[in-house]
C-alpha cells in the first residue's frame, strides 16, 4: 500500500512538473497561442473534475456505512453549519 502511494505520488509529482513547464512555455512565448492556451484550460478542467469525482466517491464510501439515524443526524448537521456560515 505505502509502496503504491509512493509511485502515486511520484506520478503526480511528474504531471505537475509537465503542467508546470507547459504553462511557462505558453506565458513566455514570444507570441500568444489561444489553440495552446484553450487546450491547456480544458486540461485544467478535467483534470479538477476527475479530482472532485474521486472526492465525491470517497465521501459516499465514508457515509455509506452510516445508519439512516446518523444519515438524518449528518444532514442536520450539515444544515446548521451552513447556517452559521451564513
Amino acid at each position: 500500500m505505502k509502496g503504491k502511494y509512493s509511485q502515486n505520488r511520484e506520478a503526480r509529482m511528474a504531471e505537475r512538473q509537465a503542467h508546470h513547464a507547459k504553462m511557462q512555455s505558453l506565458l513566455l512565448a514570444d507570441t500568444f497561442d489561444e489553440a495552446q492556451a484553450t487546450a491547456l484550460a480544458k486540461e485544467m478542467v478535467e483534470r479538477q473534475t476527475e479530482h472532485r469525482v474521486k472526492m465525491l466517491e470517497r465521501k459516499h464510501q465514508m457515509l455509506s456505512v452510516l445508519t439512516p439515524e446518523q444519515k438524518a443526524e449528518f444532514v442536520k448537521l450539515q444544515n446548521e453549519r451552513m447556517q452559521e456560515c451564513g
